[in-house]
């Protein structure tokens, strides 16, 4: 009909809201309503089509199907709480659709997001043995979450931890003592009613570093090592390929550490590798050798400068020799008197001689006794 008027009118379902927005399977969400049937029952709720079959705060009837329990009020309004139904599809992270019907056939609806599972770490490298604090979110509310630590084709269970009411946790773990230096690991988080979720865990390198870059042959380098395996003793220390370890070899603290000092060996000048092993783990790094042969200090023979300690403490009264061979005798007396009758002029390190002193002293590796003492000297 010309100038006639249209209105269009859009039928819209009984408002209802929900508290909170986002929950995990198992958690407690309250929803209201408005605009239902006056004075009626709810007849049933859905959460992503799966029924509530139990409320944790009263109002719904712990039953299969939810036909009692719930009433509108004289406006037609109602407020319950419930626990979201735990299946395959709520647990999927995203957008559910809670609906709700009453008796006289009324329904609305409201949405509920069910957060992504997240599993992290307070540190993502970390030496064997070491407390890794594990924290978990979305998982099922109250859920028991098994945790396990999996290197290579190797699973370590690391015990479990129970989610509070909103799906979260958190737990201090060990990680093994089983995982190779340096290594990519996983740690997963395992809900008993289905699903998990994985975070990486890295063993990192050994190393070894030392207190110069370069060194002379017969000068000392420290070496320190550094995320070896704990309490191991140093299986090889190598200094271009020549064995520096000392005696006794060092080993590995708790934390898989250690220190030692060692002589540079006679090598070539240039670049040389540096390397320690430890229960099979290995560092390395390069030393530039600068020199190839180290200071040699001039030792005198001299007799008296051999005692000359002795001679200087006024203890010594006189060396004798015997040479094998020519069968004769030679000595050495430090008075003034003898001076030009001395006949041992020279020591060297392994002759055999006798010794007079006068009283007790420390001489070269060994002692002096008053008397006569038969010694080999160094």
């Amino acid at each position: 009909v010309e100038g006639a008027r249209y209105t269009t009118v859009i039928i819209t379902g009984a408002p209802v809201t929900g508290e909170p927005s986002t929950a995990v399977a198992g958690q407690e969400v309250t929803v209201t309503g408005t605009g239902f049937t006056k004075s009626s029952n709810l007849a049933t709720i859905t959460v992503g089509g799966e029924t509530v079959t139990y409320t944790s705060s009263g109002g719904l009837a712990t039953s299969t199907t939810i036909a009692t329990g719930v009433d509108t009020d004289c406006s037609g309004n109602f407020s319950t709480s419930f626990l979201i139904p735990d299946s395959s599809t709520t647990r999927t992270a995203g957008d559910h659709k809670i609906l709700v019907t009453d008796d006289g056939g009324l329904t609305g609806e409201e949405i509920v997001t069910a957060p992504g599972r997240t599993l992290t770490l307070d540190t993502d490298t970390s030496k064997r043995g070491s407390e890794v604090t594990l924290t978990g979110t979305g998982y099922e509310a109250k859920g028991t979450v098994v945790l396990t630590y999996t290197s290579g084709t190797t699973d370590t269970a690391l015990g479990s931890a129970t989610a509070d009411s909103y799906g979260g946790f958190s737990k201090v773990v060990t990680v093994p003592n089983t995982p190779s230096i340096p290594s990519t690991n996983t740690i997963t988080g395992a809900i008993s009613s289905g699903g998990s979720k994985t975070a990486t865990h890295k063993i990192g390198p050994s190393a070894i570093t030392m207190d110069v870059s370069e060194a002379s042959t017969g000068g000392s380098i420290t070496i320190t090592g550094t995320g070896f395996p704990a309490y191991a003793t140093v299986g090889t220390m190598t200094v271009g390929g020549l064995d520096v370890r000392p005696t006794p070899a060092p080993s590995t603290d708790v934390d898989g550490g250690f220190t030692s000092t060692v002589m540079v060996p006679g090598l070539t000048e240039g670049n040389h590798t540096v390397k320690v092993t430890a229960s099979s783990v290995t560092g390395s790094l390069s030393l530039k050798v600068v020199a190839t042969t180290a200071a040699v200090v001039a030792v005198s023979t001299a007799t008296e400068d051999v005692f000359a300690d002795t001679i200087a403490a006024d203890n010594l009264v006189r060396v004798w020799k015997f040479s094998n061979a020519d069968q004769s005798w030679s000595f050495y007396d430090p008075r003034d008197a003898f001076a030009s009758a001395n006949t041992l002029s020279d020591t060297a390190s392994g002759d055999i001689v006798w010794v007079n002193v006068t009283a007790e002293e420390s001489f070269q590796s060994g002692t002096l006794y008053p008397g006569w003492n038969l010694i080999s000297l160094d």
